[in-house]
Parts: C-alpha cells; structure tokens; sequence
C-alpha cells in the first residue's frame, strides 16, 4: 500500500492520516487549518450559493409570513341569528353572500338553497334587507360583530346551532 504524503510548511512530509489528524487538533485547538487553494476555492463556491440560497430563503419564509398573517387578519366573527339562536360564523371581508351561506350550510347543515339572510345597520330605526347572493360582506359594510339574521322559507325561522 501506498501512503499519501504532503510537504508540511516547514518542509517535512507527512502521511494522509497524520496530516487529517494534526488539521483535527488544530481545529480542537481553535487553531486555523491550512487547506489546500483547490478546497478553498471549492468552499468559497459553495459559500457563495450557500449565501444566495439563504438570502432566496429569507425572502420566501418572508413573503409566506406576510401572506398568513394578513390572511389571519382578513377572517372575522360574526353572528347568525334565527329568532331562536344565535351563533357565530367565521368569515372574510371578501366572502360573497353566497360563500357565507354556503358556510352556515356547512355549519349547521341548513341547505343554501332554503337560507334567507338579512341585515340592517341600525336594526332600530331600519328594515332588515335580504342580501343578495353576489354582494359581498365590504360592499355591504358588514364587519366583525355584525348580526345576520337567517330565515327559511319553510319554517319562516331556522333554528341555529
């Protein structure tokens, strides 16, 4: 068997094994290890994609970070009131009339095709007014804390809940 040798710097050679055993005692040492320009030049390659990867990195866990939290921000509660219950409803600012029905159905099983909903601002002093299935919750002003209010054609109630 043929041992590998390499030249220290003071002009001695060394077998393979020796020399990876002085570079490890060097390094427990807290020593710096002299590589071969080769190895450096392949680790400062590597560096540099190590480098853009992580930067690259960065920016996506950044932008998915951003994305959740303003889609976390974007849900509000509201309340279904049926004369008999009330219960809240998780929803968006962008759910049309006809998503939010279709997320009571999913609720409380009440199908959307027989779900009635109505809502006034000020359920004092205005009629409550059934919402179309194209409008959505912005365009109605309906914001977290709203009340609307479902009926069904059978029953005129639907209990909720």
């Amino acid at each position: 068997a043929v041992a590998s040798t390499a030249t220290t710097q003071s002009g001695t050679s060394l077998p393979l094994h020796r020399r990876q055993s002085a570079a490890r005692e060097g390094a427990a040492r807290g020593g710096e290890t002299r590589r071969p320009s080769h190895v450096r030049a392949h680790s400062d390659g590597n560096s540099e994609l190590r480098t853009s990867l992580r930067t690259s990195l960065r920016e996506e866990l950044s932008q998915i970070s951003q994305e959740s939290s303003s889609s976390r921000t974007d849900w509000f509660e509201i309340c279904i009131t049926s004369g008999t219950s009330t219960q809240p409803l998780d929803v968006q600012m962008l759910d049309s009339i006809r998503l939010v029905k279709d997320r009571i159905e999913a609720k409380f099983a009440i199908p959307r095709v027989v779900q009635s909903l109505m809502f006034s601002r000020d359920i004092l002093n205005e009629r409550l007014a059934v919402l179309d299935d194209e409008t959505t919750l912005s365009q109605l002003s309906i914001g977290p804390g709203a009340v609307l209010h479902l009926k069904t054609p059978s029953t005129r109630s639907a209990a909720v809940g």
